[in-house]
């Protein structure tokens, strides 16, 4: 094959069905979709992305599959593909199409040895509104280490690093803690928006051996900030596809932790007369 190793070839089939006021173009669609699916799934990419995200609480439900697409757009593993025959019919209530799809799709060079452990965070990832936060992980191999809270829609604050501690590598085999137990000059504190009284995050630890993201540097050097922390509004856009640029072979990782706080926010700021 002439494609470059960074591209897989793939030919697979995939079947849909709609009910029978559907069009036979949507129940195309869907044996499409259904294709691609299998795909992800029996190709190994599914499974490796999905090891990014920490289980060590129930998750909302679907939160993990929407988390993995995310994930997948962010760093380029979409195939590319045509429809090479389709075959389709009508079938008592309902319509039914099989297609069969070739294309190619980005390989995800990943080191199954270079990993990030973590066990959540709160009580099985549920936190109470103003309570204390700390984040605990371990790394298998020496790594840059970056902490972004990211939110429902995709804004990310840069919790780690920053200029309390550094930008040294952090070490392997031992349990990290951030912010540090043992000091008080940094605190995080789980805060609902006004008038919430339950919110969805994602905490992003993003590892690489022997590299940094110029992009993270970049935005300490010219922050947009929360308080007195760097925001990035696009982290899905912006930041996760560098982490796929930069790193090379197997030399990155990644984790998920998901977490609810709930309770009560502040109240909305009072409306001014004449204004909605």
């Amino acid at each position: 094959s002439l494609l470059p190793r960074s591209r897989l070839e793939f030919l697979i089939s995939g079947r849909g069905v709609l009910k029978k006021s559907a069009s036979f173009e949507a129940v195309q669609k869907r044996a499409e979709r259904e294709a691609v699916a299998r795909l992800i799934r029996c190709s190994g990419l599914g499974r490796a992305i999905s090891g990014f995200y920490d289980r060590s609480r129930a998750p909302v439900p679907g939160d993990e599959r929407r988390m993995a697409r995310k994930i997948r757009m962010a760093l380029g593993v979409v195939p590319r593909y045509r429809v090479l025959r389709e075959s389709c019919r009508e079938e008592g209530e309902s319509r039914s199409c099989q297609v069969a799809i070739e294309g190619t799709v980005r390989r995800l060079r990943l080191d199954p040895r270079f990993v990030v452990r973590s066990s959540g965070v709160g009580k099985a990832g549920v936190l109470e509104n103003g309570e204390t936060v700390h984040v605990r992980f371990s790394l298998s191999r020496p790594a840059t280490v970056y902490l972004f809270d990211v939110d429902e829609k995709g804004r990310g604050t840069l919790l780690f690093p920053g200029p309390l501690f550094g930008w040294t590598a952090l070490p392997a085999g031992s349990r990290i803690v951030f912010p540090p137990e043992d000091q008080k000059a940094v605190t995080l504190v789980a805060r609902l928006p006004a008038g919430s009284s339950w919110r969805l995050g994602h905490l992003f630890i993003m590892a690489l051996a022997g590299r940094t993201l110029p992009g993270v540097e970049s935005l300490v050097k010219n922050p947009r900030t929360d308080g007195n922390l760097p925001v990035v509004e696009d982290f899905f856009g912006r930041l996760l596809p560098e982490l796929g640029h930069r790193a090379k072979g197997g030399d990155w990782s990644l984790r998920v932790i998901p977490y609810e706080t709930v309770g009560k926010g502040p109240s909305p700021p009072a409306t001014a007369p004449g204004q909605r």
